[in-house]
């Protein structure tokens, strides 16, 4: 434990170790310099930003994406598949057109050819219409179609690295916010959710948010509105609403308590938003529910299966998690949250802090959609890293404050 005292011990925010008024940047030159250093940071994030939507990864989900937006106007399946492929080939690099409808590869020369089969697929990306509602309003402001369908993900990157660097100035010196803010926001996992055709990147921004509202500013009713507004930008986003509704419902250290009405009255909420969404489904002849028909597949490398046993279930998630260890920031993650609910006595859930236990809550989050779906990406998992390394910083920087004033 002592060197990461000494690591944060010349970081953490003086305000809150005895020299608050001495380094305190809010009027004349410095003022100006704080306004200068949050420019700086403002611009080297965007023009990450717009690196990602000029250069975006073109990953194969654009496509159904291109053809839910396309949706909205038309309902012909062979208008919709024929749309899609010829908007994505007319504004799209050749060779990057060639991978998506490579014929190396079975699925996506099914897709390519046959446009009843790739109408099928679009239950899977159906429920995140807020998603594809940005996507529709980036095309109709003259955005071509496959790079509106990356917009919400370099906007939401912008926005996320704002909100980043809000929450750690709190915690340390704003040049120091600065740089921790920066260099999280340049780590693979942010900068591959900013190119990259999929909700991740605007729902690591609304779920952070809601987040925020927990742990940094408790507010009861922007909460659940952003609660809500993560259901209808991607359906698996309910598994974290619940588990952080109930554990405001439960915790007696938060600062942001739930009482018996209001917890049914959200858990209310959150499941008429997730049945709205799941209805975007059923329009395929999926069920209402969704995942009690989602479960009947195993979508995890574009292969559509009849079903599959047990036995191929724990096959592809021991497959699947050993992977995705190896090749995520998942076991940083983990390790931060052992680190967060690091304890001298005990580990009764009740004895820890709110942040250790907003960071067990987590843990179970990733647990149980990972058993659920077994794919560990970091693209899904974006915004708890983000809140982990919130909660990390101010459990560290707070306790070097604590050591200072005993001193």
């Amino acid at each position: 434990m002592k060197p990461v005292y000494c690591y944060f011990s010349c970081m953490v925010k003086y305000e809150d170790i005895k020299q608050k008024d001495a380094f305190h940047l809010t009027h004349g030159s410095h003022g100006f310099i704080k306004a200068l250093l949050w420019l700086l940071y403002f611009i080297a994030i965007l023009i990450a930003a717009l690196h990602a939507f000029r250069k975006p990864e073109y990953n194969w989900d654009m496509l159904p994406y291109m053809a839910l937006t396309i949706k909205i106007e038309h309902q012909d399946v062979d208008l919709i598949h024929k749309e899609t492929y010829r908007i994505a080939k007319e504004n799209m690099p050749s060779a990057a057109y060639e991978m998506l409808v490579d014929s190396s590869i079975p699925y996506r020369k099914k897709m390519y050819e046959n446009p009843s089969e790739f109408y099928k697929q679009l239950p899977f990306y159906s429920v995140k219409p807020f998603y594809i509602g940005l996507v529709y309003l980036a095309n109709k402001s003259g955005i071509p179609l496959p790079s509106a369908t990356v917009f919400p993900s370099a906007l939401s990157f912008v926005l996320i690295g704002i909100l980043l660097l809000y929450c750690l100035q709190l915690y340390l010196q704003l040049y120091n916010a600065i740089i921790f803010s920066f260099l999280i926001m340049i780590t693979a996992p942010m900068l591959h959710v900013a190119g990259i055709s999929t909700p991740d990147g605007i729902s690591a921004l609304i779920m952070m948010s809601a987040m925020y509202f927990v742990v940094v500013k408790p507010r009861l009713w922007p909460l659940v509105a952003l609660l809500l507004l993560s259901i209808f930008t991607r359906l698996d986003n309910v598994i974290a609403c619940f588990a952080i509704v109930s554990l405001l419902a439960l915790s007696r250290k938060s600062v942001l308590t739930i009482n018996r009405k209001q917890y049914l009255i959200i858990l209310l909420l959150l499941l008429l938003g997730y049945i709205t969404v799941a209805m975007s489904a059923s329009a395929y002849g999926w069920s209402l529910f969704y995942y009690t028909h989602f479960f009947r597949y195993l979508n995890l490398s574009h292969e559509y299966h009849a079903g599959f046993s047990l036995k191929e279930y724990l096959q592809v998630l021991y497959s699947h998690v050993i992977a995705g260890l190896y090749y995520s920031n998942m076991v940083v993650c983990l390790l931060l949250i052992g680190l967060i609910s690091l304890r001298k006595q005990g580990m009764k859930i009740n004895d820890l802090s709110f942040d250790q236990q907003f960071a067990c809550c987590i843990l179970g989050v990733i647990a149980v959609r990972t058993i659920l779906y077994p794919d560990i990406s970091d693209r899904f998992y974006a915004p708890f890293y983000l809140i982990i390394y919130i909660l990390f910083i101010r459990r560290y920087a707070g306790l070097v404050a604590l050591s200072a004033n005993k001193d």
